[in-house]
C-alpha cells in the first residue's frame, strides 16, 4: 500500500499454506537486484526468518539501490490445541 502514487493500491494474493512454508513479503527493492532463485534458496538454505532477512539484505546490497528495501518474512506454522 502506498508508494510515490496517491491513494491505497493493494496487491492480494491467496494461497494455500503448509506447516514451514515461508512468506516473503518485499518492496521491488528486492525483487529488481536479486533473482528469484537467489531468493528461492536462500529461504530453503536458512531455517531462520531474521537470518533470510539479512542474506538477502546482503545480497542486494552488492547493487545499487535507488528504491526502498524492505521485507518481512514468516514462517507458518500449525499449532494444535
Amino acid at each position: 500500500m502506498g508508494g510515490r502514487r496517491a491513494g491505497t493500491h493493494i496487491k492480494l494474493r491467496v494461497v494455500e499454506l503448509e506447516a514451514n512454508d515461508y512468506v516473503l513479503l518485499c518492496t521491488k527493492g528486492l525483487t529488481r537486484h536479486v533473482r528469484e532463485q537467489i531468493i528461492r534458496s536462500t529461504i530453503s538454505a536458512t531455517p531462520d526468518a531474521q537470518r533470510i532477512c539479512d542474506s538477502l539484505f546482503a545480497e542486494a546490497g552488492k547493487y545499487p539501490i535507488p528504491e526502498d528495501l524492505t521485507m518481512i518474512v514468516v514462517r507458518f506454522a500449525l499449532t494444535h490445541g
